[in-house]
């Protein structure tokens, strides 16, 4: 859900001043979970932002982690939340959409989650995800990451002109594409988020999430190859001709390489959680500089 309220005309033009939630909703739940990282469960609603930023600043709950868990909400709270992830060098993780129940289950017993339907990041849920300094899935498989077109609620529609109402549209766009070009986002995700209504909403494929979101932000890629990459070149080309093969296809000494990569590999891993928890505390420390 990701519907839009005081959206009125002003005499430059429409301004975007917040978006809402279904009545009543009382707010996302933000705590650490047993599997040590920080849930933010629930729909989004003005006030969640300061909810958060008082988490992430209590030395007991920082986390470089941060699960989500909800079907979307307030589009600009949702956009000052994602700033504040991008400021503190946070890691972001999303539900997978897992079919097989006994996993399923498993994984929200693992991390807490009071809500089942909370095990997706809908909406505008997606622009918190995206601001994460390293983007993942909660378990293996593909994302249950989903995006649609913003709109404007029915009363306020019916307050406004039908000028009004494209002048709100193409400023929320506007701002839409400006957050998604300063978290690195590919164009085409604002084209597809406003071709598709919210009633359908477009589920982000699994190919979509490897290629354009998975793992540590383009910004930050080479550096962090450049720290814990540490195969050669020759192994890179090895990896990269035998990847998609078992062992008994292999030549020997690919196979001996192979396993060479496999332990450089692990390595590789710990160095890059190391870099993210070193990231995340250096954003703690300048947020509470604040």
């Amino acid at each position: 859900m990701l519907t839009f309220r005081g959206l009125r005309h002003m005499a430059a033009g429409a301004a975007l001043l917040g978006a809402c939630v279904t009545a009543g909703a009382e707010g996302a739940e933000i705590r650490p979970s047993a599997a040590g990282d920080l849930v933010l469960e629930g729909p989004i609603v003005a006030g969640d932002y300061e909810k958060l930023r008082s988490a992430l600043l209590n030395p007991y709950s920082s986390n470089a982690d941060l699960l989500l868990a909800s079907p979307g909400g307030d589009l600009a709270e949702a956009m000052k939340i994602g700033r504040l992830v991008r400021r503190m060098k946070l890691s972001t993780a999303v539900p997978t959409n897992e079919t097989r129940s006994n996993i399923r289950d498993k994984v929200i017993t693992r991390h807490g989650l009071k809500n089942p339907q909370n095990y997706i990041c809908a909406s505008a849920c997606f622009f918190i995800f995206v601001a994460g300094i390293h983007r993942e899935t909660v378990f293996i498989g593909p994302p249950n990451l989903s995006i649609h077109r913003p709109f404007l609620s029915k009363d306020d529609l019916i307050r406004l002109s039908n000028g009004q109402a494209m002048d709100a549209v193409a400023s929320t766009r506007k701002a839409v594409e400006a957050y998604l070009g300063q978290m690195g986002v590919p164009p085409k995700y604002a084209d597809l988020m406003f071709s598709v209504s919210p009633e359908q909403a477009y589920r982000i494929t699994e190919e979509e999430f490897d290629a354009d979101f998975d793992g540590f932000i383009t910004d930050l890629k080479d550096w962090v190859d450049a720290q814990c990459d540490k195969r050669t070149d020759e192994e890179k080309q090895v990896y990269a001709q035998f990847k998609d093969l078992g062992y008994a296809q292999m030549p020997s000494a690919a196979q001996a390489t192979m396993k060479e990569i496999e332990r450089k590999y692990e390595g590789q891993l710990k160095c890059e959680m190391q870099l993210r928890e070193d990231l995340a505390l250096s954003g703690y420390r300048v947020e509470l500089s604040r």
